[in-house]
């Protein structure tokens, strides 16, 4: 257990067995308390657990992401002979079709709907795609070889993503008082 003290507060890393057991099914394994001339606030942390198993889910989706991607792109451009331009924005508007559905069910396990969720999204795929671009060219510009820089931009639009989407598209909804 680690406790820090000072005059007015006092802050501890601790199991929340001495809670009430009406507040110990609301937090997680751990919890952080905040204590401020007596008032104790409790902040869960992240459950590692669950974050590390969406991590994985996440990873498992955005490669059958990238193979619905080569594969709708692949067959537009040799079999129906679409420009490679054309091609890639019509095989990214499958995968992000894909991925909102994918992401939202499978890895976040989110089960409520709000009608902003798409347009976050959006907004998270898109913003991802404009990094990716920038990562790239920014590597390109230092380096002069594709592969480092195709790994680097994917992972930091990965990255980028997964936050993103955890965070932002799929967040837990707030606990109510």
């Amino acid at each position: 257990m680690l406790v820090f003290f000072d005059q007015a507060a006092s802050l501890k890393c601790s199991r929340p067995r001495a809670l009430r057991p009406s507040l110990k099914k609301h937090l997680l394994p751990m919890t952080f308390s905040f204590s401020i001339r007596g008032q104790i606030f409790y902040f869960p942390m992240l459950d590692r657990r669950k974050l590390l198993s969406e991590i994985f889910r996440f990873i498992l989706v955005s490669g059958v992401s990238f193979t619905i991607d080569a594969g709708v792109y692949l067959g537009l451009t040799s079999q129906l002979d679409i420009d490679g331009s054309w091609a890639k924005r019509i095989s990214f508007a499958c995968v992000s079709v894909w991925g909102f559905f994918a992401h939202k069910h499978f890895t976040f396990r989110h089960r409520s709907f709000n009608r902003s969720e798409p347009i976050r999204f959006a907004c998270v795929y898109l913003t991802g795609w404009v990094l990716n671009s920038l990562v790239y060219d920014a590597t390109i510009a230092l380096d002069q070889r594709a592969k480092p820089a195709f790994l680097l931009a994917t992972f930091a639009w990965a990255c980028w993503n997964f936050v993103g989407q955890k965070w932002f598209v799929f967040r837990e909804p707030a606990e109510k008082a």
